[in-house]
């Protein structure tokens, strides 16, 4: 399986298993790996794949996120808590993609970088990617990756 099946199966996978419905939704290829959600995490990955992944959710999504992993606590702020928790759901959704890739070295991948903001734009790289939309309950998050 390609990396893009690989996290379309385990993002299904592992965020119902917090509770998190999830759909996907489609994919597109832009023509460089950039966000404008409000919150952003990302994740690079070298060895047996070289590239860079960004997990983007609207600030309300990423607080609903956090408050089911933390057992339905009202999140109103991304503090050091649930920036962690954030963080973490997506280190699972790549390891879990990760460890599907057929690679013969082993893949390794950065602690999560999370980058928050309301009139934020990044550019991650200027390589074509892909982004993956994701229904979440009435709400959408995306995941945006790119090869080298």
């Amino acid at each position: 399986m390609d990396l893009k099946e690989q996290l379309i199966q385990s993002s299904t996978n592992i965020l119902p298993q917090f509770g998190l419905r999830t759909e996907f939704q489609g994919a597109i290829e832009e023509n460089q790996l950039s966000s404008a959600n409000q919150v952003n995490i990302l994740i690079g990955f070298s060895g047996g794949l070289t590239g860079n992944m960004v997990v983007g959710f609207k600030k309300t999504t990423a607080f609903k996120v956090i408050s089911t992993m933390m057992g339905g606590v009202d999140v109103t702020a991304l503090d050091v808590i649930g920036s962690s928790a954030i963080g973490e759901i997506t280190t699972m959704i790549a390891g879990n993609a990760m460890a599907g890739m057929e690679a013969k070295t082993p893949i390794i991948f950065s602690p999560p970088t999370i980058v928050t903001g309301e009139r934020i734009f990044l550019i991650i790289s200027r390589l074509k990617a892909n982004k993956l939309t994701f229904r979440l309950g009435d709400d959408l998050f995306n995941i945006s990756f790119c090869l080298e």
